[in-house]
């Protein structure tokens, strides 16, 4: 019964949420977003508080998603997320004599490390309660003590969403999301790797060893020799709540600095390190005197892989050059795109999207709401029909990050221009290393001597299906003479890539033999072709996007 009766009660609150936010984007679309938002303002707060009582009222995997939920401004309208923001660290409290027996049974038959513990937690989370304590050699020290009984609710609840997504995929309308179960199967490992305090002890440390080139980023010393299984004790750590910003506002701190301190830690994680840290909602993360940082609770941390973290450093090279079709390419490669995706019918859509909207937009709520999609609606209905997107297991996390980062910025600097800021990370990584960019250099080289490689097979397939009589062609000619000029763009800037990469072999191999005349010469047409593949830019760029605006 209890079972049945917290499967009903979720489902319960998430389809009236859904009903109110429909009804809310019906009343946006014909008497526009303030009208909107004023009619269901108070709506939206009912709503908000009935969902954070049912998530105060079923702990476990519930609190944990309303946690996320209130750092997506983005998504949702304010009474949800000031309602939902005492998830981040107002959690009921567990009573300290249940923590008391914890404390007992982790360090019986040794010496009690500690000298006094407050009684009144610090925090309360999901799965753990933070109290303030001293050590017996009296340091000031935080214990992060995983509450009673929290293993059987994560498993009832793990459960309860195995069932229901079996359920699911029983059903004709949802066979299409069998994503989700591998989604469900990724959460399930990294909330067993957050039940794991030897392991957040070992991760926190290797944190505090990769973010020490950052003097003004603290990560808190764990006493490795206290804690336990249920049990971490690290240094304390005082600070405020990134989204209070009035407060730590009022300590010096400012918000432009702070914002991109914080993309710059993350940038750091993406691109140089193996680990990141998935849990970045603003009880997380502390802002102190002078623009500091202390990023705190390393429980749901995961492993980047040597491809995850090239795939990321040449999506933004990719980014930084405007290359939309290789960006695209790259998705394709990873998973995000099924192979048979026709990248020709997205390309319009991301170029739109890069150039006239994450140029300009900002994160408010407002802003986001008032895009304008009407340039690209047609084909941006096509690609939704078509489902050509996929999220790859791998990543799933890596999207909660990106979208809970935009949701704490926004909450301190809603004005933050994304693309402006991300820019000046993607133009230090173009530049960092010249090694880099030839060997990239190189397998472009490689993978257009592929692609050419490849044309003859598919001119024989496409002249046998002609004879046949089977190919059906619904051709645009207004687009035939844009495909042949990006052809010939791309071969272009082939042909100087390949003419740079063997001169600077040439200009080697000069160099080793002695020949020093060789060595300039070879290395002026190297750099000289190299330029012209980084600077040439075909004229027609954005042209199919001018095209859909004057149909």
């Amino acid at each position: 019964m209890m079972v049945r009766k917290r499967i009903v009660r979720v489902l319960s609150i998430f389809v009236k949420v859904f009903f109110d936010l429909r009804k809310e984007s019906r009343i946006r679309r014909v008497r526009g977003f303030e009208y909107a938002q004023k009619a269901m303002r108070a709506g939206h707060a009912r709503r908000a508080e009935e969902l954070y009582r049912t998530a105060v009222a079923l702990g476990g995997v519930m609190i944990k998603l309303c946690q996320y939920l209130s750092a997506r401004r983005d998504f949702l309208p304010d009474p949800y997320i000031k309602a939902l923001s005492r998830l981040q660290d107002a959690v009921p409290a567990v009573p300290f004599t249940d923590m008391e027996d914890i404390l007992d049974r982790e360090y019986a038959g040794v010496e009690f490390p500690f000298r006094s513990i407050n009684h009144e937690p610090l925090a309360s989370a999901s799965l753990g309660q933070v109290h303030r304590a001293v050590l017996l050699t009296g340091e000031d020290v935080v214990l992060k003590i995983l509450k009673p009984e929290v293993e059987a609710v994560i498993d009832l609840d793990c459960s309860i969403l195995f069932h229901v997504f079996r359920l699911f995929s029983r059903l004709r309308s949802f066979r299409s999301f069998s994503d989700f179960s591998d989604l469900l199967e990724e959460f399930i490992r990294v909330t067993g790797d957050e039940l794991d305090f030897r392991r957040e002890v070992a991760i926190s440390k290797r944190f505090r060893s990769a973010f020490a080139k950052f003097d003004w980023v603290t990560v808190p010393l764990v006493y490795e020799r206290f804690c336990t299984g249920r049990v971490i004790v690290m240094e304390y750590v005082s600070g405020v709540k990134i989204t209070d910003r009035e407060r730590w506002a009022a300590l010096g701190s400012d918000p432009v600095v702070v914002a991109r301190r914080l993309i710059e830690l993350y940038f750091e994680q993406f691109t140089e390190m193996s680990l990141l840290h998935f849990d970045p909602h603003p009880g997380n993360i502390f802002v102190r005197e002078d623009n500091r940082l202390a990023l705190l609770d390393y429980g749901m941390s995961g492993e980047i892989t040597e491809k995850m973290s090239g795939a990321v450093k040449e999506s933004l090279r990719a980014f930084g050059r405007k290359d939309y079709a290789r960006l695209l390419e790259i998705m394709r490669d990873l998973g995000f795109l099924k192979k048979d995706a026709d990248l020709s019918l997205i390309l319009p859509v991301v170029e739109y999207f890069f150039e006239e909207i994450l140029a300009t937009v900002t994160l408010e709520r407002e802003a986001m709401e008032k895009v304008d999609l009407s340039p690209i609606a047609g084909r941006l209905i096509q690609i939704l029909y078509a489902q050509p997107f996929r999220l790859p297991l791998e990543w799933a996390h890596i999207g909660k990050v990106i979208g809970t980062l935009a949701g704490v910025i926004s909450s301190f600097y809603p004005d933050i221009n994304l693309y402006a800021e991300l820019k000046t990370y993607v133009d230090r990584l173009t530049g960092r290393n010249i090694f880099e960019i030839v060997r990239l250099g190189a397998e472009q080289v490689a993978r257009f001597v592929r692609e050419a490689a490849g044309l003859p097979g598919k001119v024989d397939s496409l002249a046998e299906r002609l004879e046949r009589g089977r190919l059906k062609l619904p051709v645009d000619f207004e687009d035939v003479d844009e495909k042949i000029l990006k052809l010939g763009a791309s071969v272009a800037r082939g042909v100087g890539l390949a003419i740079s990469f063997f001169s600077a072999c040439f200009a080697y191999l000069c160099y080793v033999i002695g020949r020093s005349v060789g060595v300039i010469a070879f290395s002026a047409v190297s750099i000289v072709a190299f330029l012209y593949f980084l600077l040439y830019r075909k004229r027609t760029r954005g042209e199919a996007i001018r095209k859909m605006l004057e149909k």
